[in-house]
């Protein structure tokens, strides 16, 4: 997952890798509605001193917030956007160099999502829905600024 080789690239739409005998490819293939987490519980600066997630908190807890964004999954195809991601990959996964080398011996393609729902779970009582267009934005904008990585899960509805 990548969004940009740096922060001053990004652009909050991330970019992520899929093999084709994956069994993720294969059901992007059949339905290509997907959904990303990103967890607080992956940032190295929520960590306590003990070496805690979230302050010690369990990652599942709602005050350990959870983005998750459901759209549809895309194929990059434009061959600048294609050489865009084998840098970012290059520059972020360092320990993957067949990423950034366009992708794995068996196959596969890069994609991005088009979102359709973002939601925010931060509290007790349940997620909120944030607009798209204004939360891709302020991702886009915080990226730039904060210089830290995010673990995602990806998972096909």
């Amino acid at each position: 997952m990548v969004d940009g080789s740096s922060y001053k690239e990004s652009n909050g739409k991330p970019v992520f890798y899929v093999p084709t005998p994956d069994p993720t490819g294969i059901d992007i293939s059949k339905n290509p509605t997907i959904s990303l987490t990103f967890s607080e519980a992956a940032l190295a600066e929520r960590l306590d001193k003990k070496g805690k997630v979230c302050g010690g908190l369990d990652p599942n807890d709602p005050l350990c917030a959870q983005v998750m964004i459901v759209g549809k999954a895309v194929v990059v195809n434009d061959k600048a956007a294609v050489k865009k991601a084998e840098n970012a990959f290059g520059m972020r996964h360092p320990l993957a160099p067949w990423l950034a080398k366009g992708g794995a011996h068996t196959g596969g393609a890069y994609y991005t999502i088009e979102p359709e729902y973002i939601s925010i779970l931060d509290y007790y009582g349940g997620a909120t829905e944030v607009s798209v267009k204004g939360i891709f934005y302020i991702l886009s904008v915080t990226a730039r600024l904060v210089n830290k990585y995010v673990v995602y899960y990806l998972t096909c509805d």
